[in-house]
């Protein structure tokens, strides 16, 4: 029996060797590119190459998973969850992928969702279906929209012209005029840059996995205690004593200043790219978690 959600967080607190995360910046990508990215050094699950087409596979000790398979599992629980609320089988879908995913990585997430059940797949960028779900008192006049994406790995930045059709969020049209983002911007990479930091500024040096796992769910709590909080403390346990750092939301910008920096140009290049001009925005929308930081909203 697999968890998932927060009962899998839970769990992982304990047991961080059986917690698989963060995998969609590994759908489609070779052991050897995830290496070269930095995508395995903060986990604590072991990744192998898979020996037939040499991608990603995490090898637990009774089996091995793909991206793929952990992906499938993830859309097989959001199915059946969405199956009890609406009392019918669903077989269609409409998945939403990271703007800048490449064909390889759509195909895999398409090959998820069908392992999930679904017999009919279609996808859409994130921030399309970020735009499309809010559902806005719009007219037929197109309306100019800037959504600002930031999960937990992937940035996607779209300027977009959004116009309803008929009520509903299913009456809403939206022509994408720029793209821009990374699929190696998000939370993910926040906690990276704030766990190095700790580990200089502490001088901890050769932290086990176990280890290093504790002071990055610590690092997360802070990250998350700052966004309304100028001063916070970390607290964890490590090399088998209590550890305690207090923390700036000063310190904290400095350290990811450079990440701050790409968000600005990633947005300035999809204004670019749309070709407008900041006052030409009539609709902002700001999606998933870092957005709440100050740093980010500023």
């Amino acid at each position: 029996m697999r968890a998932i959600g927060q009962e899998a967080r839970a769990i992982a607190r304990a047991e961080p060797q059986r917690a698989i995360w963060g995998v969609k910046r590994l759908l489609g990508k070779t052991y050897k590119e995830a290496l070269e990215h930095g995508e395995l050094g903060r986990m604590v699950v072991t990744v192998e190459a898979d020996q037939e087409n040499g991608r990603c596979m995490f090898a637990l000790e009774d089996r091995d998973l793909r991206p793929e398979d952990v992906c499938a599992d993830l859309l097989r629980h959001i199915r059946a969850v969405a199956e009890g609320q609406v009392g019918v089988d669903l077989s269609r879908a409409v998945v939403s992928v990271p703007a800048y995913f490449d064909a390889i990585a759509i195909g895999a997430t398409v090959e998820a969702a069908r392992r999930a059940g679904f017999e009919s797949i279609d996808t859409i960028p994130e921030p399309v279906a970020a735009a499309l779900a809010y559902d806005l008192p719009l007219t037929s006049r197109p309306v100019n929209f800037l959504v600002f994406d930031i999960g937990a790995g992937t940035l996607d930045v779209t300027a977009a012209e959004v116009t309803r059709t008929r009520p509903g969020p299913a009456g809403l049209a939206c022509r994408a005029l720029k793209h821009t983002g990374t699929t190696r911007l998000g939370g993910l990479d926040i906690d990276d840059r704030l766990v190095a930091h700790l580990e200089e500024q502490m001088k901890l040096l050769n932290l086990e996995a176990e280890d290093r796992h504790a002071l990055r769910q610590a690092a997360e709590i802070a990250k998350i205690e700052l966004t309304t909080k100028d001063q916070t403390v970390i607290r964890a346990r490590l090399k088998g004593q209590e550890c305690v750092y207090p923390l700036s939301r000063g310190e904290l910008e400095q350290v990811i200043d450079d990440l701050i920096q790409m968000c600005k140009t990633q947005t300035l290049a999809a204004l670019r790219g749309a070709q407008w001009n900041p006052s030409q925005v009539e609709r902002l929308l700001l999606i998933v978690g870092p957005v709440a930081m100050p740093c980010i909203l500023r």
